[in-house]
């Protein structure tokens, strides 16, 4: 199994090779609040996370039409990846 993480613009040319893609998601606030409880990198400035906001809104919605799955990732991590090998 490989697993990869991220987008980019030219990624549709690889889906031929895919065979799954699930779209891990957590509303906004659940996001602030993940960003805001790190205690160092990406997110810890003001800027990031009005960037990340920007980001789920729009790129988000083109992820959701291209994935085959959805999983809301709000629940314990043991439950997000046991869905995720529930899929595969």
């Amino acid at each position: 199994m490989l697993f990869i993480s991220g987008c980019a613009e030219n990624m549709r040319q690889l889906f031929f090779l895919i065979d799954a893609i699930i779209l891990l998601s957590a509303p906004v606030a659940t996001i602030m609040e993940r960003l805001a409880m790190r205690s160092s990198g990406y997110g810890q400035i003001a800027e990031e996370r009005q960037k990340v906001c920007q980001l789920i809104s729009t790129i988000e919605p083109v992820l959701r039409k291209s994935a085959d799955y959805e999983i809301d990732t709000t629940r314990p991590i043991n439950a997000t990846v046991d869905e995720i090998l529930r899929i595969l």
